[in-house]
């Protein structure tokens, strides 16, 4: 397929509202592990006295539990921002003018399914799944665009 500039600008548009969605969902994973890490670690001092040094940091449990507690706020926070995020942008896949576009941008984006598996769970050739890929992003970027809609943003604590 032939591009022009307009259908490049409306692909590379989607593309950037995907990975900022994806950056968003991995903060959140990475927040959550560092949280559960933190409870083993408060786990695992109970037996130590309080203000040990461990690493050139200070491992004492009154201070994991305050970073915990902190964290949870923030946990919380973020998770309902993820939320919208991810309901915004199954309103959005919904708006496509295919259901097999939709679930094109869903396997390829939100369930990070390869060409071959999408290509084999509908019946297409491979060829075929990048053809109404495009379509969809193309058609993805021009709703961003007419909504007005910008990429989500991480939520950002001090």
């Amino acid at each position: 397929m032939r591009f022009n500039k307009s259908t490049n600008e409306y692909i590379q548009r989607a593309l950037s509202y995907f990975q900022a969605v994806a950056q968003i969902e991995k903060r959140y994973q990475f927040r959550a592990q560092y949280r559960q890490r933190l409870l083993n670690m408060a786990e695992g001092t109970s037996s130590r006295p309080l203000g040990t040094v461990s690493g050139g940091s200070l491992t004492g449990r009154e201070e994991i539990m305050a970073r915990l507690t902190d964290l949870e706020l923030e946990l919380a926070k973020e998770m309902s921002h993820l939320q919208a995020v991810r309901e915004q942008t199954w309103n959005l896949l919904a708006q496509l003018s295919s259901p097999m576009a939709e679930q094109v941008l869903e396997d390829f984006y939100l369930n990070d399914a390869t060409v071959h598996v999408i290509a084999a769970k509908m019946g297409y050739s491979e060829r075929n799944v990048y053809t109404l890929k495009e379509k969809a992003m193309k058609e993805l970027g021009k709703l961003l665009e007419e909504n007005a809609i910008e990429d989500p943003q991480p939520l950002s604590f001090s």
